[in-house]
This record gives structure tokens, C-alpha cells and sequence, in this order.
């Protein structure tokens, strides 16, 4: 299965404004998780943290995960796997401290979610 790696105007963004050290560390643990998927998707899943969205309608999962680079730093990032097109893409959406997680992880999530917390509104309302 192809790996394809895509990502944000704001991860680029984020990479950019880390010093070299962290920018190389950012890649190598990015390169490492998705090689890493390639033979042993569990390992990696399980090694990610899961970011809960509890705003989603008709019990929807999000999607958004987190990968620790270091004490200091975690990428958000989705992994998209289609057996269709034997592919699976990680989305990179941005590079944060930990005390930035939650809050980035809400903009991010209401971003990528709004069509599907829209339709639950106007679900909730005929209801």
C-alpha cells in the first residue's frame, strides 16, 4: 500500500518557526511513523493519541490523532487508509506544544467537521 504524506499551510507554517533541531526531529519521527505503518499499522495506532470530538452527531469518531515528537512538541495529524486506491494518507494539520493541543485540536476539528456538526444541528432541531 502507497504512503502519501500531505500538509497543512499551517503545519508548514508551525515547521517553519522551529529551530533546525526540531524541525529535523519533526521529519524523522514523521518519516519513522508512516515507514513504521507500512509494517505494523497496530503498532503505530496504537502509539498515537486519539483526539476526542465530542461534538460529532450519530456517534461519528474523529478522525484527528496526535504524534509525540518530543516532551515539548506533538504533531496533529489524520491517517486516512483507502483500499480503493491502495493508499493511505497522513494529513498534516499542525505542529503545537502540549499546552497548545486541546485548543488547536478544537479549531482544527471544527474546520474539518463543520458540514457534519452542521447537519446534526439541523438534525437535532426537526427532531
Amino acid at each position: 500500500m502507497e504512503i502519501i504524506i500531505e500538509s497543512t499551510q499551517r503545519f508548514e507554517n508551525s515547521l517553519a518557526q522551529l529551530n533546525q533541531k526540531c524541525k529535523e526531529l519533526v521529519i524523522e519521527k514523521i518519516n519513522g511513523c508512516t515507514q513504521q505503518f507500512s509494517e505494523d499499522k497496530m503498532h503505530v495506532y496504537n502509539n498515537l493519541d486519539q483526539l476526542k470530538n465530542s461534538a460529532l452527531p450519530n456517534n461519528y469518531q474523529s478522525s484527528l490523532h496526535t504524534l509525540r515528537i518530543s516532551p515539548d512538541l506533538r504533531v496533529i495529524l489524520t491517517i486516512d487508509e483507502d483500499p480503493i486506491f491502495s493508499q493511505t494518507i497522513f494529513t498534516l494539520f499542525d505542529v503545537v506544544e502540549p499546552q497548545d493541543l486541546e485548543k488547536m485540536h478544537q479549531e482544527i476539528a471544527a474546520d474539518l467537521y463543520q458540514y457534519l456538526i452542521t447537519i446534526g444541528q439541523e438534525v437535532a432541531q426537526v427532531s
